[in-house]
């Protein structure tokens, strides 16, 4: 090898290591910007999530205070002398006393939802990666005008 060949060759191969050290530096740019956009999907998704889940949990406190308010009305009727109306009451006490329950479960459902949630951040996290990586795809096979894989049957 002449003097003139192996400094081209030793220029060559310091522009190939400059050339990959910045198409390193590109997908690390790439990759963080997706990896921000996707923590703001998430907390985004985890802020509705519990907001919806105080919202329900509020409307079923309202509605059960309601029954309870109900409930003591009926006991007052039952309390009272006239037999028709102890008659009268005593269908519509044990139909409230099982909507009473049902209503308690529904509320220590979605308490537990929200406690799941607040324990492992991780399942919304888990959501959203699906969701973004399910729209990156969608994103990709537009931009790159391929169809998507056929799954066999």
């Amino acid at each position: 090898m002449t003097q003139p060949d192996k400094t081209n060759f030793i220029r060559a191969v310091g522009h190939l290591a400059i050339a990959l050290l910045n198409a390193t530096l590109i997908l690390l740019v790439l990759a963080l910007y997706f990896g921000w956009r996707l923590m703001g999907a998430v907390d985004s998704a985890t802020e509705t999530a519990v907001t919806a889940a105080s919202a329900q949990v509020e409307r079923l406190t309202s509605v059960q205070n309601e029954l309870q308010t109900v409930r003591r009305q009926l006991e007052d009727l039952k309390n009272a002398e006239d037999l028709r109306i102890t008659a009268a009451v005593e269908p519509t006490s044990k139909r409230l006393s099982d909507i009473g329950a049902r209503l308690a479960v529904l509320r220590s459902g979605i308490g537990n939802s929200v406690d799941a949630v607040a324990a492992d951040p991780g399942i919304i996290f888990d959501r959203a990666m699906k969701a973004g990586m399910a729209e990156f795809g969608y994103w990709l096979t537009t931009v790159t005008n391929c169809d998507a894989p056929r799954l066999a049957n």
